[in-house]
C-alpha cells in the first residue's frame, strides 16, 4: 500500500514538472531537437552541422512524443545508419549513404545532449540515448597497419611539383595546405593579412558555406561567405618561411599581370587586382570547397597514396614534431589548436605565454623540412611562361 502511494506521488510530481515546463505531454522529438538547437551558444554553422547529424532522428521519430522514445529505437536507428539500410529517400530521390562509426557516435552524443536537457528540466525521467552503447571505432590490426594519415616528404615533393606544373594558383593552394592552413583558411586568406616585406601573415578569416536558406540570406549574400576562423585559437599571426614569401611575391605579381592583361577587368568589380591570395579564374574569392576540389582533382591522378587536403595539414604538424627542439606546444601554436594545458618554467614555475616564440621556432623548422622541396619547384619558370603568354 505504501509503495503504491509513493509511486502515485512520484508520478504526480513528474507530471507537475512537465506542466511547469510549459510543454505538452505530446511534446515531440522534432520539437525537442529544434528547441535544443535554439539555445546553443555555438555559431550558426556549427549548429547547422548538429542539426544535420540529428536529421535522421527527426526523419525516423520526429513525430513521436519524446517521453515515448526508447533506447531500443535509437539503437536500431544507429545500426541502420551504419549499415546504410536506413529507409529514407530525400526529396531529390537520393538514398542516404552508410555512416561511419565515428559519425554515428557524434549523432548519439548530440541526441544525448538534447534529451539530457529535458531530463535536467524535469520533463523526462530518463535519457534514452545515454544508455545506447557507442560503436567501436577501432580498426583491425591489418587496417591499422595499412592506414596512412600523413604523406612522406617524397610524396610532398611529387604533389608540389605536379601542382606548379598546372599553374601558380593550384600550387599556392597545395603550399598553404602543407603550411598547415585549413581549407577555409586557404580560401579566406587576403593580401591585407599578408606582410611580404616583414614576412608575416594573419590567419583571421575563412571561406565557409552559407548554410542559410536562400530566403533567409541578406541582400547580395551568396552560397559562400567570409567569416571568422573556426575558434579563438585559430586566429593567429604566423611568421612566413622565406621560401613561401618568395612564392607569394610571384603569385601577387602574376595577379597584377593578369589584371593589366585583361584591361583591368580581372579582379573585384574592375578595381585593384584581386584581394584574395587564392582566386577564381575571374579573380574573385573562391567557394568554400574550392581548395578541397582542386586538391582532389590533382592528387587522385598522381602516383601517391590519396589523402584528403586536411592530411596535408596533419603532415605539416607531424614533420614539425619530428624536428629537434619542437614539442606539442610549438605545433599547437603553429596550427592554431586550443591549448591543452599551461606550460610552466622549470626554473621559476611561472606560466609561459610564448606563442610568438613557439611559432617562430616552428617556422624555422618548417623551412628546414619543406624549404628545399619548395626551392626545387620551378615557380619562376612557370611565372615567366605565363607572362610570355599574356604578352603574346
Amino acid at each position: 500500500m505504501d509503495e503504491a502511494i509513493e509511486y502515485d506521488a512520484q508520478h504526480s510530481l513528474k507530471s507537475a514538472k512537465g506542466s511547469l515546463s510549459g510543454r505538452s505531454p505530446r511534446f515531440t522529438v522534432a520539437e525537442a531537437i529544434d528547441e535544443w538547437a535554439e539555445v546553443q551558444a555555438a555559431d550558426e554553422g556549427t549548429v547547422s552541422v548538429y542539426l544535420g547529424l540529428l536529421q535522421p532522428v527527426k526523419d525516423a521519430h520526429g513525430d513521436l512524443p519524446v517521453r515515448k522514445l526508447h533506447d531500443v529505437q535509437i539503437s536500431r536507428l544507429a545500426k541502420q545508419l551504419h549499415a546504410g539500410t536506413f529507409p529514407y529517400v530525400s526529396p531529390a530521390g537520393n538514398k542516404r549513404d552508410p555512416w561511419c562509426a565515428a559519425l554515428v557516435n557524434k549523432m548519439l552524443s548530440r541526441l544525448t545532449a538534447v534529451l539530457e536537457r529535458l531530463r535536467n528540466q524535469g520533463f523526462t525521467d530518463h535519457n534514452a540515448a545515454a544508455s545506447v552503447p557507442r560503436m567501436s571505432t577501432k580498426r583491425t590490426a591489418v587496417a591499422s597497419a595499412t592506414k596512412r594519415e600523413t604523406f612522406t616528404l617524397d610524396e610532398v615533393a611529387v604533389i608540389l611539383n605536379a601542382a606548379v606544373a598546372r599553374g601558380l594558383n593550384l600550387f599556392i593552394v597545395c603550399l598553404l595546405a602543407f603550411l598547415g592552413l585549413r581549407k577555409g583558411e586557404i580560401g579566406g586568406l587576403e593580401w591585407d593579412r599578408v606582410d611580404l616585406k616583414n614576412g608575416r601573415m594573419w590567419v583571421l578569416e575563412q571561406r565557409k558555406r552559407n548554410r542559410r536558406n536562400k530566403s533567409e540570406r541578406a541582400e547580395g549574400e551568396g552560397a559562400t561567405l567570409t567569416d571568422a576562423v573556426k575558434t579563438e585559437a585559430s586566429a593567429r599571426e604566423l611568421p612566413i618561411p622565406p621560401t613561401v614569401v618568395a612564392v607569394l611575391k610571384l603569385v601577387r605579381q602574376w595577379q597584377r599581370e593578369m589584371h593589366l592583361a585583361t584591361g583591368k577587368r580581372w579582379g573585384v568589380d574592375g578595381g585593384l587586382p584581386t584581394h584574395v591570395v587564392v582566386n577564381q579564374r575571374t579573380g574573385g574569392p573562391v567557394c568554400s570547397d574550392y581548395a578541397w576540389y582542386r586538391w582532389a582533382e590533382l592528387v587522385t591522378k598522381l602516383p601517391v597514396v590519396y589523402l584528403t587536403l586536411h592530411k596535408a595539414r596533419k603532415t605539416c604538424g607531424t614533420q614539425l614534431a619530428l624536428q629537434p627542439g619542437i614539442g606539442p606546444h610549438h605545433v599547437g601554436a603553429w596550427l592554431g589548436h586550443e591549448a591543452q594545458g599551461s606550460i610552466a618554467s622549470p626554473v621559476t614555475g611561472v606560466y609561459i605565454d610564448a606563442d610568438d616564440e613557439f611559432r617562430q621556432a616552428a617556422c624555422e623548422a618548417w623551412e628546414v623540412v619543406f624549404g628545399p622541396i619548395v626551392t626545387l619547384c620551378d615557380t619562376p619558370g612557370v611565372y615567366q611562361r605565363v607572362k610570355a603568354q599574356l604578352s603574346a
